[in-house]
C-alpha cells in the first residue's frame, strides 16, 4: 500500500509495471527482502536518498532480474552430490537386478511328490532339505529381530521338519530358480520356495519364502502366481494363508495381492519349535478367491498330481 501511494502520488504513466511490482512486493517476502537489500545498497552509495522510493526503470529491472534468476534455476544443471550419485547407482543396480531375475526365473517341483510325478527339473537330493530350511529361516528372520514386528525366540523350523514335509505326498512344493545362475553365485540358484496343500476347493499355503537378497524383485509375486495356478489346476477356488498379527509388513504384502482377513486364531503353542514372546501375537487367517486364475499351460512342467 505504501508503494501504491508513492506511485499514485507521482502520477507514474506506466502504472501496470508498478502495480505488478507492488503486488509482488506484498505477496513474495523473499522478493521484497531482495528489493529492500538493493535499495539500501543504492542508498548507501548515494544513488537514491530515499530507499522507500523506487522509479519505474528500477522496478522493471528488479522484475526482469528476478524472472531471469528463476529461468536460470530451472535450466542450470547442478553438480550431483556424492549421496545423490550413490543413490542413483543403487537404483540402477536394482533395476538391472530386476531385469536379470525377471528374464531368468524358472519354476521346478521339489520333494517326493514332484519326483514321482516326473515334473521337469524336480529334485529330492540329500541337501535339498538344508537349503529349503535355510531359505525359510532367512525369510522369517524379521519375526525374531525386526523392531515392532518381532514376536518369537528360537528358529522358525528345523531340517528334520522340512525333510518330513518334503516326503509328505499331501504337500506340494514349488521352487523358483534363476535358470542362468547369474547374480546368484553366493546364494545359490534357488531364490524361493512355496509349500501348499489342496483339500476340496481350498488351498492352504504353508510357506511362501524368498531369500532376503531378492526381496523387491517380484520373485515372491511370481511364486504366488505359480501357486495360484497350480491350486486352480488341482480344483481349488480359494487360497488361504496365516500371517502373524505382529507382521504388519507381511499383512500389507498379502493384502496388496488380493487377500482379505477372515478370522483370528491362536498359535498352536504345543507344536511350535520356538517361543512366543508377545501376548498379543495371533494368527490372522487370510483368504483370496482364485476361481478366475488361469491354470499353468505346460502340463508336463507344472502338473504335480
Amino acid at each position: 500500500q505504501r508503494f501504491a501511494r508513492i506511485f499514485a502520488s507521482r502520477g507514474c504513466p506506466t502504472w501496470r509495471t508498478n502495480k505488478m511490482f507492488v503486488q509482488r512486493m506484498l505477496k513474495d517476502p523473499a522478493f521484497a527482502a531482495k528489493v529492500k537489500e538493493q535499495q539500501l545498497i543504492a542508498a548507501s552509495k548515494g544513488q537514491n536518498a530515499d530507499p522507500n522510493v523506487i522509479d519505474e526503470a528500477t522496478a522493471q529491472r528488479y522484475l526482469d532480474e528476478d524472472e531471469a534468476d528463476k529461468r536460470r534455476e530451472k535450466t542450470e544443471v547442478k553438480p550431483m552430490s556424492q549421496k545423490e550419485a550413490e543413490s542413483l547407482e543403487r537404483v540402477d543396480n536394482r533395476a538391472e537386478q530386476v531385469k536379470v531375475v525377471a528374464q531368468s526365473l524358472a519354476f521346478v517341483g521339489l520333494g517326493v511328490r514332484a519326483v514321482a510325478a516326473g515334473m521337469l527339473g524336480a529334485t529330492n537330493d540329500p541337501d535339498l532339505a538344508k537349503d529349503v530350511c535355510r531359505i525359510i529361516r532367512q525369510a522369517h528372520e524379521p519375526e525374531a529381530t525386526r523392531v515392532g514386528e518381532a514376536f518369537r525366540e528360537g528358529e522358525m523350523i528345523d531340517v528334520e521338519t522340512v525333510e518330513a514335509m518334503l516326503g509328505d505326498v499331501s504337500i506340494r512344493w514349488v521352487a523358483v530358480e534363476a535358470a542362468s545362475g547369474r547374480g546368484v553365485e553366493q546364494d545359490g540358484a534357488r531364490l524361493g520356495v512355496a509349500a501348499f496343500s489342496v483339500a476340496g476347493n481350498r488351498c492352504d499355503v504353508r510357506f511362501l519364502c524368498v531369500r532376503p537378497t531378492y526381496h523387491g524383485l517380484y520373485v515372491g509375486h511370481r511364486l504366488l502366481e505359480r501357486v495360484e495356478r497350480l491350486a486352480v489346476a488341482a480344483g481349488a477356488r480359494q487360497l488361504c494363508c496365516c500371517v502373524p498379527s505382529c507382521r504388519m509388513s507381511m499383512r500389507r504384502w498379502v493384502e496388496r495381492r488380493g487377500f482379505r482377513p477372515l478370522s483370528l486364531a491362536p498359535f498352536p503353542l504345543e507344536a511350535l519349535p520356538f517361543k512366543i514372546t508377545r501376548a498379543d501375537a495371533k494368527l490372522v487367517v487370510c483368504g483370496k478367491d482364485i476361481g478366475d486364475a488361469q491354470p499353468p499351460p505346460p502340463p508336463s512342467y507344472d502338473n504335480m498330481d
